[in-house]
């Protein structure tokens, strides 16, 4: 029996919660930035690093709970999950003054 760090907590799967918020922010990717007003920009990108904290918040505590179950050892898809990046985990790991500097 492997020992957990958190207590089950029933109602919706976080997986589902996830794939839920996924789906309704996707199609954000193709928003039209231009053609919206200065104010809705600027909550647009409060929200972003609001919503970017909160998953944060949500992988360091998935990630202990693998780390603690051992469970990257004993899959290797989660472990090829967890070490691939993806476009948002790779642009926060370039600084900012790098993603804003015009291609030369």
């Amino acid at each position: 029996m492997r020992m957990s760090i958190s207590v089950e907590v029933p109602g919706q799967s976080p997986a589902v919660v996830l794939a839920d918020a996924v789906a309704a922010v996707r199609g954000l990717a193709e928003t039209l930035w231009s053609a919206r007003s200065d104010d809705e920009l600027v909550a647009v990108v409060g929200r972003v690093q609001q919503l970017t904290l909160l998953l944060a918040a949500v992988e360091a505590g998935a990630v202990a709970e693998v780390d603690a179950r051992d469970l990257a050892k004993a899959s290797r898809h989660l472990a090829a999950v967890v070490s691939t990046p993806t476009p948002s985990t790779a642009a926060s790991r370039t600084p900012s003054h790098e993603r804003n500097r015009p291609p030369t």
